[in-house]
């Protein structure tokens, strides 16, 4: 365990020792440290770190393939970043904070005045002796015991930083075996159709273990910071308040209100590395189960799914690409609502995870066979008479260079409007413009009508689906009459059910 911490946490590891947090320590050591660090407000749950760095050490044993390994070397690389940039940032700013006590002595030398400048102490408390004096030696003491103090804040930050990373990273390999479900090898169509396969239902464990896991982590870390956070965020806040109302109250002294200024800025980061923190692991939580839908789409929806993305019209695609597409298709007539596609799209998944046997998924596969050529036909056609629309504009300068007259045939613009230019100077311009805008625009209105075809499909397959189970309803075996003449009979109830539910599904 100790190579796996000194190899990927090494940095969080040396904060933990060095100010008695870490669970490993010599206890000699340890209460050395601790004791050094009585300033630190929040105490720490030692037994329950301890459990976390354990897991930290089990979850890299359990990782299988070199893919597997990059990935969470990934989220390492980031983690380091992270942590240390924090550092480097508290400790700029606690020393920057506590030097403005010299700012009035600077001052003194560089622009004197006639009496010295009121000194600022670099906490404002009652120290019992001649404060003027006796100033460096206060702030050297100053100084000291805000490291100390700080080390341990940073200690539990990046300790809390470092275990939500390596959840996100837990994540993300779950997320990556989701992914890669049927695909690992040559037969991945073979494994997807028989349910009994040894491999695929041990790559489904597998990957369902993990995600298990990577719960199971992140629930005991809620568990174990949630109240420390919980506290640290009252006290912030009622902090934040006070400095902020320093800050604007009127004053002369500009280095008190700067140093107020500081304090709050560091406030504000502290509350957003963490507020980011805990957002990348719910987002990290919520990613699982879009690869778990797409895992059914990719497989026989792609060329759908395509056009779903390029338009931002997919339920599943990350915000900020989505809102980038849908900004670009504004001029699309028809609107999408977006919640409702998504139920459809879950809708699919669960259909296909209801087929029983081989039989049912290859007329289903025919469907999907079905849904593709006419995906594909529709598209082609679409975009052919779109740009044989957009290129009979330039028939007349071609017929210029051709058959030329006295005098230049007019011009005919793709989209009859006004330009506020001259049309036959800048037709060129106007022609690509036109020819953008509209592909554009095509592109979002076949990305909905493809939509439908597809779902319409689908819905179809589902019928011919529960067709074939009533028709094999009592033909499967030579009892069938028997089967047939007992109302008490397990075996025919189970199947009327399954095909009385198949038919409600696909009305629904």
């Amino acid at each position: 365990m100790e190579v796996i911490w000194d190899r990927y946490y090494g940095i969080t590891k040396r904060f933990l020792s060095l100010s008695g947090q870490w669970p490993y320590q010599n206890k000699n050591e340890k209460m050395l440290r601790m004791s050094v660090v009585t300033t630190a407000i929040l105490v720490i749950n030692l037994p329950q770190i301890k459990i976390l760095t354990d897991r930290v050490s089990i979850d890299w044993k359990r990782l299988h393939t070199l893919e597997e390994h990059e990935i969470m070397e990934t989220y390492v690389t980031g983690t380091r970043w992270i942590v240390l940039m924090y550092i480097v940032v508290c400790l700029i700013g606690l020393h920057v904070f506590i030097l403005m006590s010299l700012i009035p002595h600077i001052l003194d030398i560089v622009l004197p005045l006639n009496e010295s400048r009121p000194i600022m102490l670099p906490f404002e408390a009652y120290y019992f002796v001649d404060e003027r004096k006796y100033f460096f030696y206060i702030l050297c003491s100053g100084l000291i015991s805000a490291d100390i103090g700080m080390f341990a804040f940073i200690a539990y930050d990046i300790m809390f930083f470092t275990f939500v990373e390596h959840a996100c990273g837990i994540f993300a390999v779950t997320g990556f075996r989701f992914e890669h479900l049927v695909s690992g090898d040559i037969n991945a169509v073979k494994i997807f159709n028989n349910n009994t396969d040894e491999t695929y239902n041990k790559r489904i464990s597998c990957s369902l273990d993990t995600h298990r896991a990577a719960l199971e982590f992140a629930e005991h870390l809620e568990n174990t910071f949630s109240l420390n956070l919980g506290i640290e965020l009252l006290l912030a806040t009622v902090i934040l308040s006070i400095n902020l109302l320093q800050v604007t109250k009127p004053s002369h002294n500009i280095v008190e209100i700067l140093r107020h200024f500081n304090y709050v800025l560091g406030q504000v980061i502290h509350l957003f590395v963490f507020c980011w923190e805990g957002q990348r692991l719910m987002d990290h939580s919520l990613q699982i189960h879009y690869k778990v839908m797409e895992l059914i789409w990719d497989r026989y929806y792609s060329f759908t799914k395509r056009f779903l993305s390029l338009s931002g019209q997919w339920p599943y695609q990350n915000k900020n690409e989505r809102m980038l597409r849908l900004s670009i298709i504004t001029t699309a007539i028809l609107v999408i609502n977006v919640p409702q596609i998504k139920i459809l799209t879950d809708r699919v998944s669960i259909d296909w995870k209801r087929l029983q046997n081989q039989e049912e998924h290859e007329i289903m596969e025919t469907y999907v066979t079905s849904a593709r050529r006419l995906i594909l036909m529709y598209t082609a056609v679409c975009l052919i008479g779109l740009h044989i629309f957009i290129l009979v504009s330039l028939i007349p300068h071609i017929l210029d260079i051709v058959l030329p007259l006295n005098e230049s045939r007019p011009i005919v613009l793709p989209f009859e409007a006004y330009y506020f230019v001259d049309e036959r100077k800048y037709f060129i311009y106007i022609f690509c413009y036109g020819l953008i805008a509209a592909e554009i625009t095509v592109v979002g209105l076949i990305a909905y009508d493809i939509m439908f075809f597809t779902f319409v499909e689908h819905v179809c397959g589902i019928f011919a689906v529960t067709g074939f189970r009533f028709e094999h309803l009592v033909s499967e075996d030579i009892d069938a009459v028997k089967v047939v003449n007992n109302d008490t009979d397990k075996t025919y109830n189970k199947k009327m059910a399954c095909s009385v539910d198949a038919h409600r599904a696909a009305l629904e």
